[in-house]
């Protein structure tokens, strides 16, 4: 019987998985949470350390360790899901923006029309002075609301726009409502509003509808 020889050039030589680069995808994986909550914001930035981490080190062991794939793949899912989550925010917070904008120059418009029926429509509850404080007994008819409304001095200002088409100058994000600044150049006794608008949930229990409203205006006068 001939006895082979063993050459080391054909013994499969063990290496190990670097644990770096198994923790880092792992990271990579969970990190897809950052789309459901931002708590989970340090999931991505834990992974994508742990993968430079483990690239480093595996390229200081020379061959010894490797997972370099499982390294580059948690670092891709990372950086991937953090992108994901950051366009997601944007768009939603572009189109909460339109929204809230497109609410306050409705509510111009009414007022600037007269349609002040209109432009209550889209207004809280608590725009109202009475709705405010004013707790005399009993509840306004939709005339002396309507009538309540028409004197508020933000409506005034607007009413007194003749020829004037007041224009939205910019906006701001206050929690869950938006500051609408809109510019009354030209217009007597007024240079600018302050109109917060807000998303509301109305309707039944088991059919809610988020509705835009207005819910405060203030007028900054010369």
């Amino acid at each position: 019987m001939i006895a082979m020889a063993e050459r080391p050039d054909e013994l499969t030589e063990y290496r190990p998985v670097s644990p770096l680069a198994v923790a880092a995808l792992v990271a990579g994986l969970g990190s897809v949470l950052v789309l459901f909550t931002p708590l989970a914001a340090m999931l991505p930035l834990v992974a994508i350390a742990l993968a430079v981490v483990a690239l480093a080190d595996i390229g200081r062991s020379e061959g010894r360790k490797v997972g370099r794939w499982a390294a580059l793949m948690g670092l891709a899912l990372a950086v991937g899901f953090v992108c994901q989550a950051v366009a997601t925010a944007w768009a939603d917070h572009m189109i909460a923006r339109g929204r809230a904008v497109a609410t306050a120059t409705t509510w111009l418009d009414a007022v600037r029309t007269g349609q002040l029926a209109d432009a209550l429509a889209v207004s809280g509850p608590l725009i109202l002075p009475a709705a405010r404080g004013d707790h005399d007994g009993g509840e306004q008819g939709p005339e002396s609301r309507l009538s309540a409304f028409g004197e508020l001095p933000a409506v005034r200002a607007v009413a007194a726009c003749e020829g004037v088409i007041p224009a939205v100058v910019g906006s701001e994000r206050a929690a869950a409502a938006w500051l609408i600044q809109v510019s009354l150049a030209g217009c007597p006794g007024a240079d600018e509003l302050r109109i917060v608008v807000e998303p509301q949930l109305t309707g039944s229990p088991r059919r809610l509808v988020e509705r835009w409203l207005v819910i405060d205006v203030t007028v900054e006068a010369r």
